[in-house]
């Protein structure tokens, strides 16, 4: 049986906001927690909502390939959105850009009246979750836990 391993810092990734981490993984399967478009040079929601789903992509991106994996070996995601009719397309269109090809299955859940930074641009973000296969020969896990 393997180790399980955990990652709760990435390098350019804003630290999570809870007690939790970004990565845990074991048998080849990775489980990222859901990402944020946050700013990481201001630790805040981005402006806009295109930029704050390129900037999730951006944030999974780096997240993965911490882990020793990409967007190429997702398999599952889930999708939370504020606004379906606004966002929708949005992450439509960011998800096509982000896994070409290679789209894994997908949930799009209208969701949240709550959000752990009130300021008012945080009503309209939408959070990723997925789960993949780690690349064979790919990276540890990045450390220690939170």
């Amino acid at each position: 049986m393997s180790s399980i391993e955990r990652s709760s810092s990435v390098d350019g990734i804003p630290e999570p906001t809870g007690p939790f981490n970004w990565t845990v993984s074991r048998n080849g399967l990775v489980f990222v927690s859901g990402v944020r478009g946050i700013d990481p040079d201001t630790g805040q929601p981005a402006v806009g909502d295109e930029r704050r789903i390129e900037l999730i992509f951006q944030h999974l991106e780096k997240i993965l390939d911490d882990a020793g994996s990409s967007l190429q070996s997702v398999l599952v995601s889930t999708v939370y959105v504020t606004d379906m009719i606004g966002l929708r397309p949005l992450v439509n269109d960011a998800y096509v850009a982000a896994f070409g090809d290679n789209l894994p299955t997908r949930t799009i859940v209208e969701a949240v009246s709550y959000t752990p930074l009130r300021a008012h641009e945080t009503l309209r973000y939408l959070l990723c979750r997925l789960q993949h296969e780690k690349k064979k020969g790919g990276g540890g896990g990045g450390g220690g836990g939170g």
